[in-house]
């Protein structure tokens, strides 16, 4: 694998403006930076809606009728902060809701799995939003990574994923541009970007665009302005439209985990070099890797299972 990493470089480098993209949740950090935030927002109920928003956009998210657990989150939700009971039990009940519509969420599809995050931030205007991802994020790398609430386990803390970050220093010293590609909120992704300490050397951020309201509080929605959303052929397109004018060719680099990200390590020609995270994970991403290590040829992509 070194030689043909080795050998990626000094290609890439004979390139005019070679550049890398990654993704960033399991890529570039173990754990979900926004799923992580949003089952520690239930634990300790860190919510700043109105019922009636809550129960309105919940519903949103089930468009063919709710689930059991969407019912009784809505319900518990109301009795906490409409009928003001506050007893253990009932927090025990809607963290329990909870913890399974998130379950269900993470099986939706790729808009409603990717905006989600910003409906459990609904009350926050733009600059607490921004705040609490700053905070929230570098809390989550102090905390452990998985931890057990009602008996029931889930992710509660982040951490850099060594290997793939060091992959990012080495071409960023190699004087190759790195560039995440994440269908995380972008607000999300600069500041996980900061929290690891990579913002001087990565160029450039692509995510899902947040949106705002008239009066600045931040909305459940993707405010691409073509709409595009860069999850699995998404990522594609949205490389194609801000990278490869910016820096007039296709990467030569591409790091990822999951089904989403194979679009993006498979449809450049010119791709040297795709990395696949130790947490890797889905069936496309799995067959992918099964052809790691393999043969590294000239003009082809090498594939390498850290």
């Amino acid at each position: 694998m070194m030689n043909a990493w080795e050998e990626s470089i000094r290609i890439a480098k004979q390139r005019r403006h070679p550049y890398a993209v990654f993704d960033m949740d399991f890529t570039l950090c173990e754990n979900d930076t926004e799923i992580t935030t949003e089952y520690v927002q239930v634990v300790h109920h860190l919510f700043w809606m109105d019922a009636t928003t809550f129960t309105n956009d919940m519903r949103s998210y089930y468009p063919s009728g709710l689930s059991i657990g969407a019912k009784e989150a809505i319900v518990t939700y109301r009795k906490i902060h409409e009928a003001k009971e506050d007893s253990p039990a009932i927090r025990q009940a809607f963290r329990k809701a909870m913890f399974q519509v998130l379950r269900e969420v993470d099986t939706f599809p790729g808009l409603e799995n990717c905006t989600f995050p910003a409906f459990l931030k609904a009350g926050l205007r733009k600059e607490e939003y921004q705040i609490f991802t700053e905070l929230m994020l570098r809390h989550l790398l102090d905390e452990p990574v998985t931890s057990v609430c009602d008996g029931a386990s889930y992710p509660s803390g982040l951490r850099p994923n060594l290997p793939l970050i060091q992959a990012l220093k080495r071409l960023s010293q190699e004087g190759i541009a790195t560039c995440v590609v994440s269908a995380s909120y972008e607000e999300d992704v600069k500041a996980m970007v900061r929290a690891l300490g990579l913002e001087d050397m990565v160029s450039k951020v692509c995510a899902v665009k947040e949106s705002y309201d008239q009066k600045g509080y931040i909305l459940p929605l993707n405010g691409d302005p073509d709409g595009l959303l860069p999850w699995k052929e998404g990522k594609v397109k949205v490389i194609q439209r801000d990278l490869v004018p910016l820096f007039e060719e296709e990467p030569s680099f591409g790091f990822g985990d999951s089904n989403s990200d194979v679009p993006m390590l498979t449809s450049f020609p010119s791709m040297l070099f795709a990395g696949i995270s130790p947490f890797a994970n889905g069936d496309e991403m799995l067959s992918l890797a099964s052809q790691a290590d393999g043969v590294w040829e000239k003009g082809k992509t090498y594939y390498h299972r850290f």
